[in-house]
């Protein structure tokens, strides 16, 4: 029997929002694909905002001062008690990154780490994350199928002079292609099955 590939989602805090709503609708892609899908929340909120297929796993209670190390020791004890799943998504804030790259270096893992901002580019330098994987997001393939509306959806992509690689994932099927300034621009799917 083949096991199942196992994409986690590792997000800081969450409620009901936008970022919220599109790991869900992911979540439920790729979970219709074969693989298995797992959030970890690094602060627990109180409430539950996945779909009842997702796993849902939260590791500190909510306090109002963010213990850094506290973060790193949590997801330290999950990875080593419940495993690292095969892709890692770190979502929303910029230390997310850096928190799941030093514990995956700590504990000797090595697997495909992603950066899924929430944020500005400036936000991810000013913490120190450098040569990571850049994605944004458009809703629909018409949102940069247009010229006008892909300008406004890619301006800090073309206009920052950084090392970061830059990605923009679109909604579909799309087959990768890249412009004049190096900006990948790919389908969904694709992108995560590594195409």
């Amino acid at each position: 029997m083949i096991e199942k590939k196992t994409i986690d989602f590792c997000i800081a805090m969450a409620w009901q929002g936008g970022i919220e709503n599109v790991i869900n609708l992911v979540g439920e892609h790729l979970l219709r694909k074969g693989f298995r899908v797992r959030v970890i929340q690094m602060i627990d909120r109180g409430m539950r905002w996945t779909t009842p297929e997702i796993e849902f796993h939260c590791l500190n209670a909510w306090k109002t001062e963010i213990d850094w190390d506290a973060l790193m020791e949590s997801y330290r004890c999950f990875a080593e008690e419940q495993g690292v799943g095969d892709l890692l998504f770190a979502v929303g804030w910029p230390a997310m990154t850096l928190i799941l790259r030093e514990v995956l270096n700590e504990i000797g893992v090595s697997c495909p780490l992603i950066g899924w901002p929430h944020g500005t580019l400036s936000e991810y330098e000013k913490d120190g994350v450098k040569h990571q994987v850049i994605i944004m997001t458009a809703t629909k393939w018409e949102a940069v199928s247009k010229d006008e509306k892909k300008q406004q959806e890619t301006f800090s992509l073309h206009h920052t002079r950084d090392s970061f690689r830059k990605i923009v994932v679109l909604d579909g099927n799309a087959s990768p292609w890249t412009d004049e300034d190096g900006v990948m621009y790919m389908g969904v799917i694709p992108f995560l099955l590594g195409k």
